[in-house]
C-alpha cells in the first residue's frame, strides 16, 4: 500500500481555523493490495473451468457520475488519478466571502493529487466554460458568466499541479493576511472560483445556484513512451521520452511503475518490447460512420486512490480488451488483439490423453452486448451505447438472444464501444479448452502465449490456441498440464463500417448491420470419385442469397480456394469442378459461408465461416472403385492400376488361347452395351419409345439438364417472389402500437379510444376486407395505398407462376425419377466395362514387350461401334466416355439434389415448419458428428491397443530373462545376508565392550580431577582449622569461669522456662480456639451480607489482565443495592488502544489537598444532573451549546441587555431607478461601555399593488445599519415572486462601540417596486442590543 499523501495546501489548518473553511484536509490513500494476480483481466484463469470463464476481459465496475464529478465537502476523499481525458470535480479546501459588503463568494477544489497536461473547460452543474471563453487573467469574457453591465462576474483560476507551483494568486490578492505565500499545493491540480455578487448578477445566481463546480482535465503527462527513447526500455524516467497520451498500454505500464499511485514496480521488470507492440496496436487508425477515422483504443477515465490496485488495473485494461501478466518476474501487457503463435505442440510432445471441452455453458454465453460508456457529448455522463449483436452468433445459440451488460470506465466513444463490444461477442465464439498433459518441453510455454497443436486424432494441424495456465501433474512426475483456449485471428477484426449503429442529434438510433448468418454442421462424405459436403442453412434466408464453399489441400483457410456456390445444402466436388477438380485418393479440407447483398464475386458481405478458424477439420479422400470390387476379376492388376498398367497374367479367349493383338474378339465384352436396361431383359425407354443407347444417352442427359435448368429458374422466381412478400410483411408489422378492428375509423377519445392515439397505430376496417390504415398522430392514412395496391398484379402472377412451376415439377419428378434409376443401373454397368476395358488396355510384357492393346468395340452383328459423329469407339475412348457418363450421372444428380433442397427449403418458409425441420437436422448432424468423432477415437484406441500389444510381447520376454537373473541375484544376496550377519554380529559385541570400557575410563578420569581437587581443598580447610582451634583454646579458657557462672543462673532460669511452658501451653491452647474463631467469623461475615437482617452490604475488588491486550481494575460498593466505585480499564480492539475512568456516585468531588476536613475547597463537583464549578472557569477552545442558556444565571454580572426598539411599520414609495429618501426607521439609543456587543434585528417586508392588495410585486430591499448617523453594515435582498411572497429579514451584527451614549438605527428602503401604484410595508420590525461586559 502506497503511503498516504495530504491533499492540502500548506499551513492549511490555520486558514481553517481562522475562516472557519468547510474542509480541514484531504487524504489520498490507496486500499490495501495483497499479492498481484498471476494474470490480470483477460486470462486470469487457473483450470479449464477458470479458463472457460477467463474467455472475456473482467468486467469492471463503472463510476457512478456523482463520484467523479460531485463537489464534496468532506475532510477526508480519496485522490483522483485522471489518465486521458475526463471531467471531475473533488472536495472544497477553501470557501471565503470578501470584498465590498462581502460580495464576493470564493470556492477553492482540489482535482487531482498529480500534475495534468491542461484544464480546457469548466462547468458550473451543467453550464459549459470553454477554455477559449477564459483570458489571461482568468475572467469570464462572454456566455452565461460573461460581464454583465460592464462588470465581471465570473474570474477563475487553474492551478496545474507542477512541483514549482505557488499559491493560488486569487485567494491571496481577496484574503492577504489569511492566504500567503507559503499556502502552495505542489502536486495537487486545482481550481478556484470567484463569482461577484452586483445589482445585474444577482438575478443569474438566484436562478442558477451552482452546486458541482467541475473541470474537463487532460491527465498525467509524465508517461513514458518505449517508441520515443533509442531502445525501447532504455529510457523510462527520462522527461525527453515522457508525455501525456490517451494510449492504454502506456497508461498501464506507467501506472505500474508510478510510485505514489501505482505498483511500484521498477522498470526493469516490464516487458518494453511488449508494451511498444501493444501501443502500436492500439494507435492504428480504424474507418468509422461519415468517412472519418479514429484510432482503435484510447482510454480516457479517472482512478480512485481508495481502490484496490486491480480493479484500477481492470479499469484501464478494460479500454483495449487487454491482459496484464506477471510471469518470471516480468510484467507483460497486451492489447485485444492477434498476434502469430511462437511455439508448436506435436504428439511427440503429449505424456498422456488430451481432455477437451468443446463449449461453454448457457450461463456464460453471450451473442448481444449493450456497452456503457461516459459520452462526452451528454456531458460526460454514463450512457448506454447501440446494442451490438452478431447475427451468426444469435444462430449459434439456437437463435436465443443472450445479453450481457458491459461496463467501460475508460471509453468515452460511442464507435470504440461498440467496436470493444463486438470484438468481445467475436471472441466467445472460440469456445474450446483443452488441457494438454506435456512433457518438461512445456516449460517453454508461458502464460498468454500462443500456441499451434497438431494432433492427427483430433484433426488437429497447427491449431492456434493461447496458454491460460500452467501446472504440474499432481499424478505424474515430469508433466505439465498446460490449459489451453481456442484462438483465431478473424475474432479479432475490426468491425466494418456498415457494422456499426450511429445515433442522430435527436436520438435517433439507426442499428448497423448484424451480419449474414452462417451455415451449420458442415460434414463431408467420401464418394465414388467424388467427396458429397452436406450442411444446414440458415433458418431466415432472407439473411443471405448464396453458400460459398471452400476446399483446401491441407487445414489451413490459407490454402483455400472457391470451388463452388448454390443456395442448396449439398455440393459433389468431384474432377468436373473447375477451380478444384479431383481424383480418387486425393484428400480436401472444407469450409462454407454464406453471402448477401449481391453474388458471384463482386461485393458482398460475408458470414463467418464454418469450422469458424483458420484450421478446418471437415475433411474427406476421394474414393475410388477397387478391382476387387469387380465381379470375375480373378487374377487382376492391383487396386491402383492405371492405364499403360501390365496384366498379371497372360489374359485367354476362353478356350485356353492366349489372346494377341489380332485375335482379340468382341466377346471378350461379353455383355449388352449397347442398350440400358433397368433391370434384367426390360430396356429404359425415352419418352418418345425409343430404346435408351449408349449413344443417346447424353441426349438424355442434356434433356434432363435443361429441364433442370428451366426447373431452377421458376425455383429462383419463386424465391424472390417470396423474400419481396416477407420484406413486404415486415414493413406492414413494424412499429405497429395499438390495433383496432372496427366499421368505422377510431376516433381519439371517443367509445374507450385513448387520447391521443399512439402514433403508428394499426385499424383493420371490418367493413372493406380489413383494409389496413396507420395513425400519422392526425388522421388515418391508407396502409394498402401504394405499397399493397402496387404488388397486386405481382402477387397475381406469382400465384400463376407458382401452380405453372407445381405443376411442371410434379411431371419432372416423375420424370427424374425414372432417369435417376436408369442412370443408376447404367453407371454400374459401365463401371464394370471400364474395369474389363482398363485390363485390357494394361501392356502384357508376356505376350508384347512395349506393346500397347488398341481395338475397336462391335455391336452383336460385328458392326464397329460409333459416336454420334460417325466416330468408331475405340477401347480407350471407352474410357472418357465412362467418365463422362459418370460426370453427367453426377452433375445430373446435383442438380436435381440442389433442386429438391431449394423446393423444400421453400415448401417449409411458406408452410413455416423451417425452424423445426432445421432443428432435426442440427440434432441428426450432431449425433453423426459425435459418431463420427466416437468412430475415429476407437479406432485410434485400436491402433494404440494393437501397438500396445506388441510392447507387452517383447517385454514379456524382457520380464522372463529378468526373472532368471533375479533368482540368480537374490541366491547371492542371501549368501551375502549370511556373512553379513556374522559380521553383524561380531561388531555389536565388540561394539558394547568398547562402549563400556569407554565410559569406565570416563568415569576414572572424572574421579580423579574431583579427588585432586578435593584434596587442594582439604589443605587449605585443615589450615583455617588450625587457625581458629588455636584460638578457640584461649577463649575456651576464659569462658570457663563463664560458664560456672551461668550453670547456676541456667537453674534458675530452668525453674522459670518449665512455669512459662505451662503458660505458653495455656496460651496456644487459647490462640488455637481463636484462630478456630477468627476462621468461623470470617466465613460468618461473607455470609453476613445476606443472612443479617434485611440488610446487605458488599465491598469487591477486581483485578483483570488479559492476553497484554485488555487490563481492568474495579472497586465497588453495594450497600443495599445502592452501588458505588469506580473502574479504570484500557483496550486494544481497535488499532489504536483506548482507556476509560468511570465513577458511579451520587456525588463525584475534586477537592484539593491543602483543604481541611472542616473546611473542603470543592473546586469541582457533580451531584446528581448538575455540575458545580466554584473557582474560576478558563476555556481555550469553542463552547458548543446545543441546549439553552438560562438569562437568570449570566445576567446579572456578564450580559447586559438594553431596552429594544420596535417600528411603527408603514410603507414606503420607492422609484425604479433608485432607493431614494423614502424610508422606515427604527433605533434606539443606549449607553455603551465600551464593551462588545451585538446587535439583533428582525422585520418582514413585502411589495404591495395598491389596486391589488392580494398580490406581491417583485423588487429589491436594503437594509443600513447606521451608528451616530454613519452606514456600518448594509443588507440587502431581492424578491422574484410576483405570488404572494413576503421577505423575512433577520440578522445579528457584532459592534463595539465607545463609552458613553450611542445611537443605533436601521433604515429599511425600497428599489424597483414598480408602478407609482406600488408601495413597500416593513413590518414586525425588532431592534435587541445585547453587550457583554467583563
Amino acid at each position: 500500500m502506497p503511503p498516504l499523501v495530504v491533499f492540502a495546501a500548506t499551513a492549511l489548518g490555520a486558514v481553517v481555523g481562522a475562516l472557519g473553511v468547510i474542509g480541514s484536509a484531504v487524504t489520498f490513500g490507496l486500499a490495501g493490495y495483497g499479492a498481484l494476480s498471476t494474470v490480470v483481466g483477460l486470462a486470469t484463469v487457473l483450470g479449464a473451468t477458470a479458463a472457460i470463464k477467463g474467455l472475456m476481459p473482467e468486467i469492471p465496475q463503472m463510476d457512478s457520475d456523482q463520484a467523479r464529478q460531485s463537489t464534496v465537502k468532506g475532510t477526508v476523499e480519496p485522490q483522483k488519478l485522471v489518465y486521458g481525458e475526463a471531467l471531475v470535480s473533488g472536495p472544497i479546501f477553501f470557501v471565503g466571502l470578501a470584498g465590498t459588503e462581502n460580495r464576493e463568494l470564493y470556492h477553492s477544489i482540489a482535482l487531482t493529487g498529480h500534475e495534468v497536461e491542461d484544464i480546457t473547460e469548466v462547468y458550473f452543474d451543467n453550464e459549459v466554460i470553454t477554455g477559449n471563453l477564459i483570458d489571461s487573467q482568468g475572467r469570464v469574457t462572454s456566455g452565461t458568466f460573461g460581464p454583465i453591465d460592464g462588470d465581471y462576474i465570473c474570474n477563475i483560476n487553474r492551478l496545474y499541479g507542477t512541483d514549482t507551483q505557488g499559491a493560488d494568486s486569487l485567494l491571496q490578492s481577496a484574503f492577504p493576511s489569511k492566504w500567503t505565500t507559503a499556502h502552495k499545493s505542489p502536486g495537487i491540480s486545482c481550481l478556484t472560483t470567484q463569482w461577484v455578487l452586483t445589482d445585474g448578477s444577482q438575478e443569474l445566481w438566484d436562478r442558477l445556484k451552482p452546486q458541482n463546480i467541475k473541470a474537463l482535465v487532460k491527465g498525467k503527462k509524465d508517461i513514458y513512451d518505449p517508441r520515443l527513447d533509442t531502445a525501447a526500455g532504455a529510457n523510462p524516467s527520462s522527461a525527453t521520452y515522457q508525455q501525456y497520451t490517451t494510449n492504454p498500454a502506456l497508461c498501464v505500464a506507467n501506472y505500474l511503475t508510478d510510485t505514489k499511485f501505482g505498483l511500484s514496480v521498477p522498470v526493469g521488470k516490464i516487458d518494453w518490447d511488449a508494451v511498444e507492440v501493444a501501443a502500436n496496436a492500439c494507435d492504428v487508425l480504424v474507418d468509422i460512420p461519415g468517412s472519418q477515422t479514429q484510432k482503435r483504443f484510447t482510454a480516457n477515465g479517472v482512478l480512485y486512490g481508495g481502490d484496490s490496485h486491480k480493479a484500477n488495473i481492470d479499469k484501464l485494461l478494460s479500454s483495449m480488451n487487454g491482459t496484464l501478466i506477471y510471469s518470471n518476474g516480468v510484467y507483460t501487457i497486451n492489447a485485444g488483439i492477434y498476434q502469430a503463435a511462437t511455439e508448436n505442440l506435436t504428439e511427440d510432445d503429449l505424456a498422456s490423453s488430451i481432455s477437451v471441452k468443446t463449449s461453454v455453458e448457457r450461463g456464460e454465453r453471450f451473442n448481444t452486448i449493450r456497452p456503457i460508456f461516459a459520452d462526452p457529448t451528454q456531458n460526460y455522463k454514463n450512457v448506454e451505447a447501440p446494442e451490438v449483436q452478431l447475427t451468426s452468433a444469435v444462430s449459434r445459440d439456437n437463435n436465443e438472444v443472450l445479453i450481457r451488460d458491459v461496463q467501460l470506465p475508460f471509453t468515452n466513444n460511442s464507435f470504440m464501444a461498440q467496436r470493444l463490444a463486438h470484438k468481445q461477442i467475436q471472441l466467445s465464439d472460440q469456445q474450446k479448452v483443452i488441457t494438454f498433459p506435456c512433457n518438461l518441453s512445456g516449460l517453454r510455454i508461458d502464460v498468454g502465449d500462443r500456441v499451434t497443436v497438431t494432433v492427427s486424432e483430433l484433426n488437429y494441424s497447427n491449431k492456434v490456441f493461447r496458454c491460460a495456465a500452467w501446472s504440474f501433474s499432481d499424478t505424474q512426475d515430469g508433466v505439465v498440464n498446460l490449459t489451453l483456449l481456442e484462438d483465431d485471428a478473424g475474432s479479432y477484426a475490426d468491425p466494418l463500417v456498415s457494422e456499426y449503429s450511429t445515433r442522430s442529434p435527436a436520438g435517433v438510433i439507426t442499428p448497423g448491420f448484424r451480419g449474414v448468418p452462417d451455415p451449420q454442421n458442415l460434414a463431408a462424405t467420401a464418394g465414388l470419385k467424388n467427396i458429397e459436403l452436406n450442411w444446414t442453412n440458415p433458418v431466415n434466408t432472407s439473411k443471405f442469397k448464396e453458400i460459398v464453399i471452400y476446399a483446401s489441400p491441407n487445414s489451413q483457410w490459407s490454402s483455400k480456394v472457391e470451388i463452388g456456390r448454390t443456395l442448396g445444402t449439398q455440393f459433389f466436388h468431384d474432377a468436373s469442378t473447375a477451380a478444384d477438380p479431383i481424383a480418387a485418393g486425393d484428400e480436401r479440407y472444407y469450409w462454407v459461408r454464406a453471402v448477401a447483398y449481391g453474388t458471384g464475386t463482386g461485393s458482398f458481405v460475408e458470414s463467418d465461416r464454418n469450422p469458424d478458424n483458420n484450421t478446418s477439420t471437415i475433411s474427406a479422400v476421394c474414393g475410388r472403385v477397387n478391382w476387387v470390387d469387380v465381379a470375375g476379376s480373378t487374377n487382376a492388376p492391383a487396386n491402383n492400376a492405371t492405364v499403360g498398367a501390365t496384366f498379371g497374367t497372360d489374359v485367354d479367349d476362353g478356350a485356353g488361347n492366349i489372346v494377341t493383338f489380332n485375335n482379340v474378339e468382341n466377346s471378350v465384352l461379353a455383355q449388352e452395351i449397347l442398350q440400358v436396361e433397368v433391370e434384367a431383359g426390360q430396356v429404359l425407354d425415352l419418352e418418345s419409345g425409343l430404346d435408351v443407347s449408349i449413344q443417346n444417352l447424353g441426349d438424355v442427359a442434356i434433356y434432363v439438364s435443361d429441364n433442370s435448368g428451366i426447373l431452377q429458374g421458376n425455383i429462383d422466381t419463386v424465391s424472390t417472389a417470396l423474400s419481396n412478400l416477407e420484406g413486404t410483411v415486415v414493413d406492414l408489422t413494424s412499429g405497429v402500437s395499438d390495433v383496432y378492428v372496427s366499421t368505422t375509423a377510431p376516433v381519439p377519445g371517443v367509445g374507450g379510444i385513448p387520447d391521443p392515439i399512439p402514433t403508428f397505430s394499426r385499424w383493420y376496417d371490418s367493413d372493406d376486407d380489413n383494409h389496413p390504415y396507420y395513425w400519422t398522430s392526425t388522421a388515418w392514412v391508407s396502409l394498402e395505398d401504394p405499397r399493397i395496391g402496387s404488388k397486386s398484379a405481382s402477387i397475381t402472377s406469382l400465384t400463376s407462376s407458382l401452380n405453372t412451376t407445381n405443376t411442371t415439377v410434379t411431371g419432372n419428378v416423375a420424370d427424374i425419377t425414372a432417369n435417376a434409376s436408369a442412370i443408376s443401373v447404367l453407371d454400374t454397368t459401365v463401371t464394370n466395362l471400364d474395369g474389363v476395358v482398363s485390363v485390357l488396355s494394361g501392356d502384357n510384357t508376356s505376350l508384347i514387350s512395349e506393346l500397347k492393346v488398341r481395338f475397336r468395340i462391335q455391336d452383336e452383328s460385328d458392326s464397329n461401334l460409333e459416336t454420334e459423329t460417325d466416330v468408331e469407339v475405340e477401347t480407350e475412348s471407352l474410357d472418357n466416355l465412362t467418365a463422362g457418363v459418370s460426370t453427367a450421372d453426377q452433375t445430373l444428380e446435383t442438380l436435381v439434389t440442389a433442386n429438391d433442397a431449394a423446393i423444400t427449403s421453400q415448401s417449409v418458409f411458406v408452410t413455416e415448419l423451417s425452424s423445426s425441420i432445421d432443428n432435426a437436422i442440427l440434432d441428426i448432424g450432431t449425433n453423426t458428428t459425435a459418431i463420427s468423432a466416437n468412430a475415429t477415437a476407437v479406432s485410434g484406441l485400436i491402433t494404440r491397443v494393437t501397438a500396445t500389444e506388441t510392447s507387452i510381447t517383447a517385454q514379456s520376454s524382457d520380464i522372463t530373462s529378468l526373472e532368471v537373473d533375479l533368482g540368480t541375484a537374490e541366491t547371492n544376496l542371501a549368501a551375502n545376508a549370511t556373512a553379513i550377519g556374522g559380521l553383524d554380529t561380531r561388531v555389536s559385541s565388540a561394539e558394547g565392550t568398547i562402549s563400556s570400557l569407554s565410559s569406565d575410563i570416563t568415569s576414572l578420569n572424572s574421579s580423579v580431577t574431583t579427588a585432586n581437587t578435593n584434596i587442594t581443598a582439604n589443605a587449605t580447610a585443615i589450615g583455617g582449622l588450625t587457625t581458629r582451634v588455636t584460638t578457640a583454646e584461649g577463649s575456651i579458657t576464659s569462658q570457663a569461669a563463664d560458664i560456672t557462672a551461668l550453670s547456676s543462673g541456667l537453674t534458675s532460669a530452668n525453674t522459670n522456662i518449665t512455669a512459662n511452658a505451662t503458660a505458653v501451653s495455656g496460651v496456644s491452647t487459647r490462640v488455637t480456639a481463636t484462630e478456630t474463631s477468627i476462621t468461623s467469623i470470617s466465613t460468618d461475615v461473607s455470609t453476613l451480607s445476606t443472612t443479617v437482617g434485611t440488610n446487605t452490604t458488599s465491598i469487591s475488588t477486581q483485578a483483570t489482565s488479559i492476553n497484554g491486550l485488555e487490563a481492568q481494575y474495579t472497586v465497588k460498593i453495594d450497600n443495599n443495592g445502592r452501588v458505588a466505585g469506580f473502574g479504570l480499564a484500557s483496550t486494544s480492539t481497535t488499532s489504536t488502544p483506548t482507556s476509560e475512568f468511570v465513577v458511579i456516585a451520587d456525588k463525584f468531588s475534586i477537592v484539593n489537598p491543602s483543604s481541611t476536613a472542616a473546611t473542603p475547597i470543592i473546586p469541582f463537583q457533580v451531584s446528581g444532573s448538575k455540575i458545580s464549578m466554584t473557582g474560576n472557569v478558563e476555556i481555550n477552545g469553542s463552547l458548543m451549546v446545543t441546549g439553552s442558556v438560562d438569562t437568570a444565571q449570566i445576567a446579572t454580572d456578564a450580559i447586559s441587555l438594553h431596552p429594544s426598539a420596535t417600528g411603527s411599520g408603514g410603507s414606503i414609495t420607492g422609484t425604479s431607478t433608485s432607493f431614494g429618501n423614502d424610508t422606515e426607521l427604527v433605533d434606539l439609543t443606549y449607553t455603551s461601555t465600551g464593551q462588545p456587543a451585538f446587535l439583533i434585528f428582525s422585520c418582514q417586508a413585502g411589495i404591495i399593488d395598491d389596486n391589488d392588495p392580494s398580490t406581491y410585486n417583485p423588487g429589491l430591499f436594503r437594509l443600513r445599519v447606521k451608528r451616530g448617523g454613519s452606514v456600518i453594515n448594509t443588507y440587502q435582498a431581492l424578491s422574484l415572486s410576483a405570488d404572494g411572497e413576503i421577505h423575512e429579514f433577520t440578522f445579528m451584527l457584532p459592534l463595539t462601540s465607545p463609552s458613553g451614549s450611542t445611537n443605533i438605527s436601521v433604515e429599511m428602503q425600497a428599489k424597483k417596486a414598480g408602478s407609482s401604484n406600488t408601495k413597500a410595508f416593513f413590518f414586525n420590525e425588532a431592534l435587541l442590543l445585547l453587550e457583554l461586559k467583563r
